[in-house]
C-alpha cells in the first residue's frame, strides 16, 4: 500500500501545536528555489492526502501496569535469576508492586504463542518442559511473596488482604512470624549492659528513642529475611535459582524520608519508586475492576487506612502512616 502525504499538512500540524510556536518564532526560513520538474507524476498533488489517524494514549493506570510490568520482564530474562520475592504486607505500596508483576505475567501469557518468548521462560525457570498456561500459573513460578507478622502489630486483616491477592495474582504465598528473630536481637542487645536494659514501645512506657528503635528493628529485619528467602526459596520448592527482591517504596516517601533505611524498601529493583502514592491509588482502583487487571481484593487495600503495623496494636490505639 502507499501513503499520501502532504507536507504542508504535516507543516500546519506541527504549527498548530502551542509548545512548537516559541521555537517556529525563532526559525530562520530556508531559502526555496523553484524548479521546473516534479518528483512525482503530475497530477498527484491534487490527489487526496492519507488522513491523520488518531492516536491513541494509555491513562496513567494503564501506563502504570504496563511501563514498569516491561522493564521487570526485561530486568528478569536479563539477570540470569528466577524470579521475583515480594515482602507482601497488604498495604497499598507493596500491594502495587505484587499487581505489576500480575500485569508482567499477563502480557507474557498473551504472547505465549511466541516461541522465542516461550524459550525465554524455559530459560529463566530452568525448565524445558514448562508450557505457559496461564497468567496465574505463571505467576506461580516467578512471583514468591511472604507476609511477615509481628504478633503484637500485624493485624488480621493485612495477612488476609495479602493472601486474598497473592491468590488472585497466581503467586506462591507463605506466612511467617519475626518475633523470635527480634526477641533473639533485643536478647544480644541487653547483655551488653549490666542491668540488662530493655527497650519499650511508646504504648507500654517506652521513649520516643525506644519506641522508634523497636520499629526499625522489626522493618530492618524484614529485608534481611526477604534476602534469606530469596536465596533458598526456589531451593526449599524444589527449583533451581535464587529471586530479585522486590522493593515498594514510592516516590512520596523517598522526598519526605519517611521510610526505614535498609528495610523492605532496600532491593534489587523497586517498580514503584518513581510513582506518587496518589497515582498508585488510582492504579490499584482500576486494577481491581475487570477493565484494568481483574484483582478485586485490591479495592479493600485502597479502603483500607495505611499502617506500618510496626508499634502494638490496643484497645484504644492503632497505627497509622497519617498521625506518624
Amino acid at each position: 500500500s502507499t501513503a499520501r502525504v502532504d507536507l504542508d499538512d504535516v507543516s500546519s500540524y506541527r504549527n498548530a501545536i502551542a509548545s512548537r510556536g516559541h521555537q517556529a518564532a525563532g526559525y530562520t526560513r530556508v531559502p526555496t528555489i523553484p524548479m521546473d520538474f516534479e518528483l512525482v507524476e503530475r497530477g498527484w498533488s491534487q490527489a487526496s492526502t492519507a488522513p491523520l489517524e488518531e492516536v491513541a494514549f494509555h491513562t496513567c493506570e494503564q501506563e502504570i501496569a504496563l511501563g514498569p510490568a516491561c522493564w521487570l520482564w526485561d530486568y528478569l530474562r536479563r539477570s540470569g535469576m528466577a524470579g521475583f520475592f515480594l515482602p507482601l504486607s497488604g498495604g497499598a505500596d507493596s500491594a502495587s508492586t505484587a499487581a505489576i508483576v500480575g500485569s508482567m505475567c499477563q502480557l507474557v501469557c498473551n504472547c505465549k504463542e511466541d516461541t522465542h518468548i516461550l524459550s525465554e521462560v524455559r530459560r529463566i525457570l530452568r525448565d524445558e518442559s514448562f508450557e505457559i498456561v496461564s497468567a496465574d500459573a505463571l505467576a506461580h513460578r516467578l512471583l514468591n511473596s511472604c507476609y511477615m507478622a509481628s504478633e503484637a502489630a500485624s493485624s488480621a486483616e493485612t495477612r488476609s488482604r495479602a493472601a486474598d491477592l497473592a491468590a488472585e495474582i497466581g503467586g506462591y504465598h507463605i506466612a511467617i512470624g519475626i518475633d523470635g528473630v527480634v526477641e533473639a536481637l533485643l536478647k544480644t542487645f541487653a547483655t551488653a549492659f549490666d542491668n540488662n536494659r530493655r527497650p519499650r514501645f511508646r504504648t507500654h512506657g517506652g521513649t520516643f528513642r525506644e519506641n522508634l528503635a523497636l520499629q526499625n528493628i522489626q522493618a530492618r529485619i524484614r529485608m534481611v529475611l526477604a534476602y534469606l528467602f530469596a536465596q533458598l526459596l526456589p531451593w526449599a520448592r524444589g527449583y533451581e535459582g535464587s529471586l530479585l527482591v522486590l522493593g515498594s517504596a514510592n516516590v512520596d516517601e523517598g522526598l519526605r524520608g519517611y521510610l526505614t533505611k535498609y528495610d523492605c524498601s532496600s532491593a534489587d529493583i523497586n517498580p514503584i519508586g518513581g510513582i506518587s502514592k496518589s497515582d498508585l491509588k488510582k492504579f490499584l482502583v482500576w486494577a481491581s475492576t475487570t477493565e484494568g487487571l481483574g484483582y478485586p481484593s485490591l479495592a479493600a487495600v485502597v479502603r483500607a487506612k495505611p499502617t506500618a503495623e510496626l508499634e502494638p496494636i490496643t484497645a484504644d490505639y492503632v497505627q497509622t502512616d497519617e498521625e506518624d
